[in-house]
Parts: C-alpha cells; sequence; structure tokens
C-alpha cells in the first residue's frame, strides 16, 4: 500500500487496487502520516 501512496492516488483509488474498504485505507494513511513515514502534500501557491 505504500507504493500507492504517490501523492496522485485517492483514497478511493488506493482501496480499489488492494481490494480494501476506504475506511481500512483512510485508518492505514493516518497513521503512517502521524508516525512520519508520509506526510500531505503542499501545493505551491502561486503569485
Amino acid at each position: 500500500m505504500l507504493e500507492l501512496i504517490n501523492g496522485r492516488n485517492s483514497v478511493k483509488d488506493i482501496a480499489r487496487r488492494t481490494r480494501t474498504g476506504t475506511f481500512a485505507v483512510s485508518r492505514i494513511v493516518y497513521r503512517l502520516s502521524k508516525s512520519n513515514v508520509v506526510r500531505r502534500r503542499v501545493t505551491p501557491v502561486t503569485v
């Protein structure tokens, strides 16, 4: 699942590819973010 977390795939996309529910995927992504394995992608601000 870690390979699928790339900033382009949504939780729904990851759930479809792994054949897991969206709630389970959300829990895993949340735990990975809290343990600093993954982080939220920040879009640059254009001025």
